[in-house]
């Protein structure tokens, strides 16, 4: 049966009471809540009494006893009406036709009249009402429609209380309360919490019901967290977080904003990766899985499933770009990032995954922000090899910057303008430092040089005359104790970052005194404004640290220097002159126990610095790569006086190259003055020389404009030549090497100031005896 208006209904129920049936159940179904509310006085208005189903929860969120219910509707002799058993029903689709159907075919004890009746007032339950069978005679009459134009106004939110949200909207906690909104006067759309949602979560129902049975189906279907988030990337607590806080700011973008006090998604916030608990760790990855683009952190976020497995997938990714075209960019941004995360600890089997590939590829996906992963780049360097440098250094500058600036330096190749032969020295000496060998080759160099007696080192000119000529009354010498010439290129890119027009910055290498030890090598500081030494890099090298931890450490070190020169300008300081004692040699002590150690007995003598040199040279004859020195014989390669215990880590005292040379870094500030000065102009009166027969020597001119000079020098090669002056033009002599057809000359006065080149034209000396 069907009506279209209230009143028509009305006017039919209440004929309906007059008329005696069998059955005295009445179910009249509306459509709206509006209409629902009507119906419900107009029902009421014809019953004794009321049953409310709320009455029948047991607790505060329980659904009702449906079997108490209806048997206490059994002893009813009065019309009531029972509400709300649509909202139950609805809940429990899958047991309300049963239960539509128990309704009916109960016999109810009190209508033997016929005029009994009991009223359901169902609420969109037009669907369930029309399966139930009417081939019964007594269920005739049972159901009434009641059809109206107003829209559908429904919705049903069930929330599993575990979740502990508020969200916008008419909310209600509890079954219980629940049934007793609607059993008064329900007019708008209801969010129940209710600790029962799980259970409802895959149930068919009738009409516009949501279940959200956790967190994650919250934010899926009430704030539209992205579609690309499943619920197995978080654990519950992680979802109940996270939807406390959208709730709180209105969508997951904002949500994440809040939390991580930005206004935008950075990079930059991976920083704080170690202050962040787990669940911010998870949120952040969460986030950047939702950022677009194909950056190497995005694809490895979108590729994982946990935030272990994220942190895994940053370093081992890498492997997959290795011959990539891309592969410095997408490096550089995997360094980054492990850098700002800190992540102490290598993902299991990395290296064993490493171990498979070429060392040159292998070499390419590591970083040197871990321990584990210096050793191995120090390992594959030992492994691929010199003569595979050149490749390595190029990598070196992604994966290990400090160790590409110990090579080859930064900007300026060979920035203290050291000769050849002590520039490829120190390339070869450098490799077998960092790799920790001894090669014959090297060997080999080391006593050649040494039977030379240090005729390439006094080519050039010594660290106490540098140091002076560079020294004035605004000047303060910081002392770097074993800082030797290896470093120079190291330095060379410690000091590149200064602004040009705010300081200058200039180097140079020079030798120390024989023997290469302290007490004899700090005269050069006598008489000078000196700041705090530095002793840290001396103690370094004598200490028992184990490499390649003392190859990193000397990095650590040597970085300080920058900072204590910067912070030594002011009124009276505008310039300071690194320096050091003397150098140090890893190899001197490598040599012990292998085939090239030569231990010498030297019964008698006075032995020092684990045998590096001694007092007395009745062994000159016999030690063809000993310095007879001021009453010592001194080792210029890696030969050694036999004596009792052993250094450590590096060693000096001996005349070996890397020993005997040190750098001298010369860092002015500039004044206002000063760059006045240098905006000078320089240019050499000899721009074609031609050299001298007999002799091989040519005269080089030049003439400074705009610059007050005081001494000035000529640097070619490494080695400098004192300027004469006469009538305003400077000039000195150089005898060019045999085919060498130009030079480049650096001019300084304390530092350098310009350069020029001269072209060489070599005369062919006449051979006198096919005079005729």
């Amino acid at each position: 049966m069907t009506f279209t208006s209230i009143e028509k209904l009305k006017e039919y129920l209440i004929e309906d009471q007059n008329r005696a049936t069998i059955s005295p159940i009445r179910f009249i179904n509306v459509e709206t809540m509006v209409v629902w509310s009507e119906v419900k006085k107009v029902v009421l208005s014809l019953c004794d009494k009321s049953l409310f189903l709320s009455d029948f929860c047991e607790g505060e969120d329980t659904t009702p006893n449906i079997r108490r219910a209806l048997s206490r509707l059994k002893t009813y002799d009065k019309t009531v009406c029972v509400v709300p058993l649509s909202e139950y029903l609805r809940i429990k689709p899958e047991s309300a036709l049963s239960t539509i159907n128990k309704i009916l075919s109960t016999e109810y004890d009190n209508n033997e009249n016929g005029k009994l009746r009991i009223y359901f007032l169902m609420y969109r339950m037009k669907d369930i009402l029309r399966n139930v069978p009417n081939d019964d005679p007594r269920r005739q009459n049972t159901i009434i429609y009641l059809n109206t134009s107003e829209e559908s106004d429904y919705s049903l939110t069930i929330i599993q209380d575990d979740i502990k949200v508020s969200i916008h909207g008419n909310e209600i906690y509890g079954f219980k309360k629940y049934l007793q909104y609607w059993e008064q006067n329900p007019d708008k759309p209801l969010i129940l919490h209710t600790k029962n949602a799980i259970y409802f979560e895959e149930n068919n129902f009738f009409d516009n019901v949501m279940v959200i049975a956790n967190s994650f189906d919250l934010l899926r279907y009430r704030y539209e967290l992205p579609i690309k988030f499943e619920y197995s990337l978080g654990s519950v607590d992680n979802w109940n977080s996270l939807a406390k806080a959208v709730t709180q700011e209105g969508d997951f973008e904002s949500a994440c904003k809040a939390i991580f006090h930005t206004n935008k998604y950075e990079i930059d916030l991976f920083g704080q990766w170690k202050k962040f608990d787990e669940y911010k760790k998870w949120l952040i990855w969460l986030w950047t899985k939702n950022q677009s683009g194909t950056s190497y952190i995005f694809t490895c976020a979108n590729e994982t499933k946990t935030v272990e497995q994220f942190q895994n997938e940053l370093f081992t990714s890498i492997v997959r770009y290795v011959s990539s075209s891309s592969y410095a960019t997408v490096y550089a941004e995997r360094r980054n990032m492990l850098r700002l995360m800190q992540l102490s600890a290598l993902p299991t089997g990395f290296l064993s995954k490493l171990n498979a590939l070429p060392e040159i590829d292998a070499l390419k996906c590591l970083t040197d922000l871990t321990l584990v992963e210096k050793k191995a780049i120090f390992d594959l360097l030992k492994r691929l090899g010199y003569n595979r440098r050149r490749e390595c250094y190029e990598i070196l500058k992604y994966v290990y910057p400090d160790l590409y600036y110990y090579f080859v330096g930064n900007k300026t190749d060979n920035p203290a303008n050291m000769i050849d032969r002590h520039k490829i020295y120190f390339e070869k000496y450098k490799w077998q430092k960092i790799t920790n060998t001894l090669t014959e080759d090297f060997d080999d160099l080391v006593k050649q040089y040494a039977y030379e007696k240090g005729e390439s080192i006094y080519s050039i000119q010594p660290r106490s005359l540098i140091v002076s000529e560079l020294y004035d009354d605004d000047t303060a010498v910081l002392f770097v104790d074993g800082m030797g010439a290896e470093y120079v290129d190291y330095l060379s890119n410690l000091f590149a970052d200064l602004q040009e027009t705010e300081y200058a910055v200039s180097y140079n290498v020079g030798y120390c005194h024989l023997p290469t030890v302290t007490e004899i090598n700090k005269d050069f500081l006598n008489g000078k404004k000196t700041l705090e030494p530095i002793y840290a890099l001396d103690e370094l090298k004598h200490s028992t640290f184990s490499y390649p931890l003392n190859i990193t450490k000397e990095f650590d070190e040597l970085k300080k220097i920058k900072e204590l020169v910067l912070n030594a300008f002011n009124e009276t300081t505008k310039r300071v002159i690194i320096a050091s004692d003397h150098g140090t040699s890893r190899l001197a002590v490598l040599v012990r126990e292998t085939k090239f150690d030569n231990k010498i007995k030297a019964e008698g003598l006075e032995i020092y610095r684990y045998g590096r040199y001694c007092i007395g040279t009745a062994l000159e004859q016999q030690l063809p790569t000993a310095i007879n020195y001021d009453g010592k014989l001194i080792f210029a390669d890696y030969t050694r006086f036999e004596q009792k215990g052993a250094p450590s880590d590096e060693i000096h005292g001996g005349a070996s190259i890397e020993e005997w040379l040190v750098p001298i870094v010369c860092v002015e500030k500039r004044s206002a003055k000063r760059k006045q000065e240098e905006k000078c102009e320089i240019e050499t009166t000899t721009p074609i020389v031609e050299s001298e027969i007999g002799t091989g020597q040519v005269t080089i001119a030049f003439v400074v404009r705009g610059r007050k000079c005081k001494k000035v020098n000529a640097t070619i090669k490494g080695i400098r030549y004192a300027c004469a002056e006469k009538d305003s033009e400077y000039f000195f002599n150089y005898i060019p090497a045999k085919n060498e057809t130009e030079v480049k000359a650096l001019i300084s006065d304390g530092s350098i100031f310009g350069e020029f080149v001269v072209k060489i034209k070599q005369k062919i000396s006449q051979n006198k005896k096919f005079d005729i």
